[in-house]
């Protein structure tokens, strides 16, 4: 998704094919999954959708259910956030831009780098 100028993360996820293609149910990873089988991990900054999870807004009381889930959902989305960012010093081809003509060309390459960044840890 190209935008001229800054733009919300939630607006430019939606406007992916990705975002489309979870909003119509199918996934493909060898197959079709039923709602509630996968989830991706989210900020505030994006809607809840049935496959986007967000921590719950406000500030829930310590100790609360609310409060276990947002310290669960941050604490995974740091360790996501940390194995992109060690993929990225790792593979500088990533840092640096996918030049392709093609996204699923930038798919690959993402793929590639995943792989053997797990080969090589």
């Amino acid at each position: 998704v190209n935008h001229f100028a800054s733009v919300q993360v939630g607006r430019a996820f939606r406007e992916t094919p990705l975002w489309r293609t979870l909003e119509e149910g199918y996934l493909q990873f060898g197959g079709r999954f039923q709602p509630g089988d996968l989830f991706l991990l989210g900020d505030n900054a994006c809607s809840l959708r049935p496959f986007l999870l967000h921590p719950w807004k406000g500030s829930p009381a310590l100790g609360s259910p609310a409060d276990c889930f947002n310290f669960n959902q941050a604490t995974a989305r740091c360790a996501i956030e940390s194995a992109f960012g060690q993929m990225v010093l790792r593979w500088q081809r990533i840092h640096q831009g996918i030049q392709v003509r093609k996204t699923r060309h930038a798919t690959e390459i993402i793929r590639a780098a995943c792989c053997l960044h797990n080969l090589f840890m």
